[in-house]
């Protein structure tokens, strides 16, 4: 994640301003007077939705992006190494090739007996560019049936170049894989990180043996290539209306959470969406800002791997434009562990759209999920969400007076 929310509790006070509107007063050639007044414009607010999640789901929707989700590696001729190379990468968002935010991708290798050899080694050719050290690929092997990473993770902007690995340390037969991760912030696809054929590109992928020089597996990615792609699989939509804790809880009895129900643990690899109903502005005139305010609760640590991203829609989901993404972790910043926060997510950068706007949260966990903060006196992890609303500030029309109509009246 791009850094740490410090987020302060928010005090809030609205002022309504009125006064008459401005005087005008005009003569005819007979010394006739007549006053008038111009309609001012005026810009007014009001609350256009809200929910305390005291009625059930009343409209908000949830779900597991990770059941979706379609792999990315695939045999490409776009800045191979020779040839054809397996490229983790699309042009769906520039073209000059890139990847997205929120991906985990792995081409597996062909499992490889190396029996009868004493020292198997894996050799590849490789490029990448990536958002250096936050955007990762990692060459991987099974050793005890757990993957273990060969490389510190390929991070930055790499050229065509060699690698490899000693696998006699590790599983007979040798498993492999090339695993590409990105967070939820900064590639192709928000504009932040401009990648040139990102994010990961490999080609000649070879298990031999050093001593005897013997090729037990190699793949030069011609024909359709021998390895395969893949994605994890779906991790499982956990978004549930709780009541079990008054601790999380902000106004009784009902909260959002995700973690998993009566347990303080979010699972791992979630990509867990939260989405508010659609709500309608485009009946009020010339809407100036838009605001959903939530109060909310967070344990979501850096260094678990994991995060939360804020989207909005204003065309009723046609498209979703990322508006924050943050970890936090609110007894590690000085917070107390019932302490809630009110955050405000705007709209008004993207207005006016269809009027049709939504928000949604989205919840990542890392491999080894989130886990409560044992410094906490209470136990919880992920965000919770209680209530809700959404502000909007509009202009109310400008009544156009016509000199010639009221001088009309008194010819």
């Amino acid at each position: 994640m791009r850094g740490t929310a410090t987020i302060a509790l928010v005090l809030m006070s609205l002022v309504l301003l009125s006064g008459p509107a401005a005087g005008r007063e005009w003569e005819d050639a007979a010394n006739r007077r007549i006053r008038f007044n111009f309609a001012s414009r005026e810009t007014l607010s009001t609350t256009v939705w809200t929910d305390d999640t005291e009625s059930g789901e009343n409209g908000w929707t949830h779900g597991d992006f990770s059941s979706s989700a379609t792999p990315h590696f695939h045999v490409d001729t776009y800045m191979a190494y020779s040839g054809s190379s397996w490229w983790c990468g699309t042009f769906d968002f520039d073209a000059d090739g890139g990847y997205g935010n929120n991906w985990d991708d792995r081409l597996d290798v062909p499992s490889t007996d190396w029996t009868g050899y004493t020292y198997p080694v894996l050799t590849y050719y490789y490029r990448c560019d990536s958002e250096f050290n936050y955007d990762f690929t990692y060459a991987q092997a099974e050793s005890n049936g757990t993957w273990v990473d060969l490389n510190r993770g390929y991070t930055g902007t790499t050229a065509w170049t060699s690698d490899g690995y000693y696998l006699g340390n590790k599983d007979n037969p040798a498993v492999c894989r090339f695993r590409f991760v990105s967070d939820a912030a900064y590639s192709d696809a928000d504009g932040y990180y401009l990648s040139v054929g990102g994010g990961f590109a490999c080609d000649d992928i070879q298990i031999y043996d050093f001593n005897t020089t013997d090729v037990l597996f190699f793949d030069d990615v011609e024909g359709g290539g021998l390895c395969t792609p893949s994605v994890p699989a779906a991790a499982g939509d956990y978004w549930h209306i709780s009541d079990a804790s008054a601790c999380q809880v902000y106004s009784p009895t009902h909260y959002w959470a995700v973690a998993s129900p009566d347990t303080d643990f979010v699972q791992p690899n979630l990509q867990n969406w939260l989405q508010t109903p659609v709500v309608n502005i485009s009946s009020y005139r010339s809407v100036v800002s838009c605001t959903l305010w939530v109060v909310f609760q967070g344990w979501i640590a850096g260094s678990s791997g994991g995060g939360w991203v804020e989207e909005v829609t204003t065309d009723g989901g046609a498209t979703w434009n990322e508006i924050g993404s943050w970890y936090f972790d609110q007894c590690g910043y000085g917070y107390g562990p019932c302490d809630h926060f009110l955050f405000g997510l705007g709209a008004t950068p993207y207005l006016p759209g269809t009027g049709q706007v939504a928000f949604r949260w989205t919840v990542l966990s890392g491999d080894d999920g989130i886990s409560a903060d044992p410094v906490c006196p209470y136990s919880s992890a992920g965000i919770t969400i209680d209530d809700v609303w959404i502000d909007i500030e509009y202009d109310t029309p400008v009544e156009e007076t016509s000199w010639g109509r009221i001088k009309s009246l008194y010819r």
